[in-house]
């Protein structure tokens, strides 16, 4: 099977766009086999229910907010450097980064999930 051609990601105008394409480019990297799962099958099972419930977890309103955070796909902390105010001051591999507007439970949730999906399967 040939790589799949991803579109990049972003900019986004809301949440709701920002998390439908995140979904459906990890489901696109799953069904070309290009992300390491040992069962594709599950994993496209699960990235599918959450396409389906998260508009229920968040909300209508959920964009309705100024406030926004900072995310990374592979967010570990140690990339966006900040001073004791929390200014960012540098930002290292700026091509991942990505603006939510503030519904932290969501960044969570996709994050967990694409975090902790190969280890849930395997185990």
């Amino acid at each position: 099977m040939h790589p799949q051609e991803l579109t990049p990601l972003g900019p986004f105008t809301c949440l709701r766009e920002h998390v439908d394409q995140t979904i459906h480019c990890y489901l696109r990297l799953i069904e070309s086999s290009q992300w390491g799962v040992d069962d594709p099958a599950s994993s496209c099972l699960i990235y599918r229910s959450l396409l389906d419930v998260y508009p229920c977890i968040v909300g209508v309103d959920a964009t309705d907010s100024d406030i926004f955070c900072l995310r990374h796909q592979n967010d570990k902390g140690d990339h966006i450097l900040v001073n004791e105010e929390l200014d960012i001051m540098s930002i290292i591999d700026w091509n991942g980064q990505k603006l939510f507007r503030n519904h932290s439970h969501l960044p969570f949730l996709l994050c967990y999930c694409h975090s902790h999906l190969t280890k849930a399967i395997t185990s």
